[in-house]
Order: structure tokens, then C-alpha cells, then sequence
């Protein structure tokens, strides 16, 4: 059903997602309710087992990656809900009330506070386009600050999601004692750098091609993937991307 609405309209509004995320568990629960009873049990006894919270992450997954491969623009909103430390269990921070995969969706994550005198700002969480820089506080954010890129279409064109498998091993990894070298043998913080190099190529009207061709240049053999750069080789390729005029002026 999505899909065929997506290709009537140019833009699809999710206001909030957290709803969506939540019917989910409502329905997870009212299995766990109905396991509880056959069990001869009181329906408040009942519990998300790992299986349960297994499949609710695997359709709330689905849907992200529907949504992603959708054709037309998609806007998402979502409540935000508190962390806590486990020690102390004082506030450290907030996050999407929903599944960590949601800031995946989007190419621009924004997250909205409003300070004690009424003011509106925007912390950016993510910016594929790199109007504003991760962590930068924006007041009263807007769609016309980010208009002009993606009008160019000078946003990242490799599925991100690619790299958020990477830190996604790495971290798997790390929590069964793997060091990097025991997972993969290329640092993380490189493909992070992967990333970069295309997003900055694009910005001087390079497609991923013309960025490996630019690399072939500068290094004097032949770059079929930026995968065969280390991260000081990457590093000198951002730096000399930086440098060249814009395409076309």
C-alpha cells in the first residue's frame, strides 16, 4: 500500500513514528498476553521474551527498508524519549522514542529543542548534504537551508546504510573481544573517510566515478574503489577534492 501511495505524491509525511513502533510492541504484547493465559498465568504476568523484541525489531527493520527504497521524498517525525545512566540513573541525554535503525531513513536527522526563552533550535544528529556540521546547534532550522544541494542533487549517493553495517560489526565484534584487526583489516574511522571524500566530491560537482578518476590522477595508479587507500591516502584525497573548482564554473 505504501508503495503504490508513494508513486502518487512527491512526498511522504510520517507524524510520528513512534506511533507506528508502538503498535508494534501493543501487538507483541497481546501475544504475550494470550501465551500467559495458555500457561494457565495471569495476563500481568506476561513478558517480552528475546524472541518477542527479536520480531518486533525484524518488521520494524522491514518497514525502514521499505521506506528507504520508496520513490519520493519522506519526512519523519518522532517523539524523543530520555536516556538514563545505569549507575546513577540520572538523564544523560535523549533519543528517538523507537528503534535506533530510524535515523538510518534519513539523509538530514534533526533533533528539536526550545530553551526556557521560547527559541527553537535544531541539533543536527546527521546532514548528508553537509549544509551544517554533526552536533551544530541551528535556530529554527528550515527546509530552504538545505534547498539549494538538494536541488543540485549534491548529496551521497552510496546507501549509508552500507557503513552503519560496518560500525554495526565492529561493534558486535568488540563486544566478543575482536580488535578491528580481527574483524576486518580496514580501520572504521576509513570508511567513515569513504564517505566524506564522495560527499566533498560531490559538493564540486564530482559523481562517484569522476572522484575515483580524480584519485587515479593525484596517485598516479589506477583507483578502482577508495577501499584501496589507507587513511592517510584518503586523507590527501579530501585535501586536494577541496581544492579544485567547482565542475562546470
Amino acid at each position: 500500500m505504501v508503495e503504490h501511495l508513494a508513486n502518487q505524491y512527491d512526498v511522504l509525511i510520517i507524524d510520528p513514528i513512534t506511533n507506528i513502533y508502538q503498535k508494534m510492541k501493543d501487538v507483541a504484547w497481546e501475544d504475550a498476553e494470550q501465551r500467559a493465559k495458555r500457561k494457565g498465568k495471569s495476563p500481568d504476568e506476561a513478558n517480552l521474551t528475546q524472541c518477542d523484541w527479536g520480531k518486533i525489531k525484524q518488521k520494524f527493520a522491514s518497514l525502514i527498508s521499505q521506506l528507504s527504497n520508496l520513490p519520493c521524498h519522506l519526512i519523519v517525525t518522532g517523539w524523543q524519549k530520555d536516556i538514563y545512566d545505569e549507575k546513577s540513573m540520572k538523564i544523560i541525554g535523549t533519543r528517538i522514542d523507537a528503534d535506533k535503525k530510524t535515523n538510518h531513513l534519513g539523509d538530514i536527522v534533526i533533533k528539536l529543542e526550545r530553551d526556557h526563552y521560547g527559541n527553537r533550535f535544531g541539533v543536527i544528529d546527521k546532514d548528508r548534504t553537509q549544509t551544517f556540521r554533526e552536533g551544530q546547534r541551528v535556530k529554527n532550522p528550515s527546509f530552504d537551508q538545505f534547498l539549494p544541494v538538494l536541488e543540485d542533487g549534491k548529496v551521497l549517493t552510496i546507501p549509508e546504510s552500507t557503513y552503519d553495517q560496518y560500525r554495526d560489526i565492529y561493534i558486535m565484534g568488540s563486544k566478543k573481544g575482536l580488535n578491528n584487526g580481527k574483524v576486518l583489516t580496514i580501520p572504521e574511522s576509513t570508511y567513515d573517510q569513504y564517505r566524506d571524500i564522495y560527499i566533498m566530491g560531490s559538493k564540486k560537482g564530482l559523481n562517484s566515478d569522476q572522484v575515483k578518476e580524480f584519485a587515479s590522477k593525484i596517485f598516479d595508479f589506477t583507483v578502482d574503489s577508495l577501499k584501496q587507500l589507507n587513511a592517510t591516502a584518503a586523507e590527501k584525497l579530501k585535501y586536494e577534492i577541496e581544492k579544485l573548482e567547482l565542475v562546470g564554473q
